[in-house]
């Protein structure tokens, strides 16, 4: 298979996946019991730490350029914070959840 058909595969698994689960996400928050202000807030985060880290996983695919683990690790920190999401029970443990979470997924995207 063409290197370019496996990272188109790959990007479109991501993103499908992603657009079928961040609108179930905030209804998930609802259903543990968060308010409002509390689910904005998780909203923000993630999307702060998204801005935060994306550069950086950039830069570490740079300076690694001859490795091929920078997309996989991002994977497993992206996993780790799904699985931190998942169990959580208070909002300490959902946002460290969320910041795990999106501290994978800025690596992915």
């Amino acid at each position: 298979m063409a290197p370019i058909l496996r990272v188109s595969i790959a990007y479109l698994a991501y993103f499908s996946a992603v657009g079928a689960a961040s609108p179930y996400l905030f209804l998930y928050y609802s259903h543990l019991g968060l308010g409002l202000a509390e689910i904005g807030a998780l909203a923000a985060i993630s999307a702060a730490i998204g801005l935060l880290v994306s550069p950086a996983w950039g830069a570490l695919a740079d300076q690694y350029a001859q490795t091929r683990l920078t997309l996989p690790l991002a994977a497993l920190v992206a996993i780790g914070g799904a699985l931190i999401l998942a169990t959580g029970h208070d909002l300490v443990q959902i946002g460290a959840g969320v910041v795990v979470l999106a501290a994978g997924l800025g690596g992915l995207g």
